[in-house]
């Protein structure tokens, strides 16, 4: 998960990617209940965790960043 980006509107939500392409959204609380996260596809929709709701557009952000990756890990895209 080396690729994470705060929201720009939302500041406490940190979205980055996991290594089988679902993304994971942290909220940062400050309360004592501690921090919050979810796991949803590459367009915003649920798939687990305690947190909801996401960014879609964001989600697909990550996503794509994440494929751009593996093609470069996997050698490239077809080219």
């Amino acid at each position: 998960m080396a690729h994470t980006i705060r929201h720009p509107l939302t500041r406490n939500r940190v979205y980055s990617v996991e290594n089988d392409g679902r993304v994971r959204v942290q909220a940062d609380n400050t309360d004592e209940t501690g921090d919050r996260w979810g796991h949803f596809d590459n367009s915003g929709r649920w798939l687990g965790g305690e947190l909801l709701h996401a960014d879609p557009q964001m989600c697909r952000h990550m996503f794509a960043h994440w494929q751009l990756t593996q093609a470069d890990v996997k050698g490239g895209a077809d080219d």
